[in-house]
Parts: C-alpha cells; sequence; structure tokens
C-alpha cells in the first residue's frame, strides 16, 4: 500500500504526466559518472529494502519490482557512458514492456511508474552551488 500512498499522494502529477518523454531530459545537468552510480546503487538498497517487506502486497510488489528493473537497466548504459536521457528513456520503455511478461509486475497499476521518475530524476539532477558574492 506504499506505492498507493505516493500515487495518491500526487495525484495532479499523475493525471498529467506522460512518462519521460514528457520531459526535456536532454537538458538536465546531470551528476558526473561516478555520483550517478552511486545514486542508483542508494536507489536500488532502498528498494531492495523494500522488496523485503513481509506481507508485501501484489501492487506494492509490482512497483518496486519495476522501479527495481528501471534501475537494473540504466545502471549498466550509465557504466558504458550512455546519455542519462537516452538511458532513462530507453530503460523506462523496456520496463513497461517487461511488465507485459514478468509475473511480480503484472499488477503494475497504469502510469504508477511515471510517478517514480520525477523524484528519480531529481536524485540524479547535479545540484550547482550558487557563488559567493
Amino acid at each position: 500500500m506504499v506505492a498507493l500512498a505516493l500515487f495518491f499522494a500526487t495525484p495532479s502529477f499523475s493525471q498529467v504526466y506522460n512518462g519521460p518523454d514528457s520531459l526535456q531530459l536532454s537538458q538536465i545537468n546531470w551528476k558526473s559518472k561516478s555520483d550517478l552510480l552511486k545514486t542508483i546503487d542508494d536507489e536500488l538498497t532502498q528498494v531492495n529494502s523494500y522488496l523485503a517487506t513481509p506481507g508485501l502486497q501484489e501492487v506494492d510488489l509490482a512497483v518496486f519490482s519495476a522501479e527495481k528493473k528501471l534501475l537494473l537497466y540504466m545502471q549498466p548504459d550509465i557504466e558504458n557512458g550512455k546519455q542519462v536521457h537516452e538511458t532513462i528513456m530507453t530503460s523506462y520503455k523496456k520496463v513497461l514492456a517487461d511488465a507485459k511478461i514478468y509475473p511480480q509486475m503484472a499488477k503494475l497499476p497504469y502510469g504508477m511508474l511515471g510517478t517514480y521518475l520525477p523524484g528519480l530524476i531529481e536524485s540524479l539532477t547535479a545540484v550547482t552551488k550558487p557563488s559567493a558574492h
């Protein structure tokens, strides 16, 4: 139910978000490669802890499995130097295709993976420190 709570906490976003195609990912200032990989590792650790929760409901299992799959698709692409915006796009599309064939993702609600992306994108974005005057 954690996933559903997150989903309903952002109803206006979930109604207008159309996946990564609707974002201008190529214009984002991404973290360095090593920081990107660390962030993905941190996200995987968190998702794995959610997946280890006893009594996880099917919808939550589907959402966290999809998030894990997304991160696992992204990781080698980033390691190999692929552009981050391209990595996000291709990984997202792969996970949506996988959701149709993998039983653990069978209950993935329509649009749910898209609600995870903005937070992930924010965590992968470089933070520019303001200059001192």
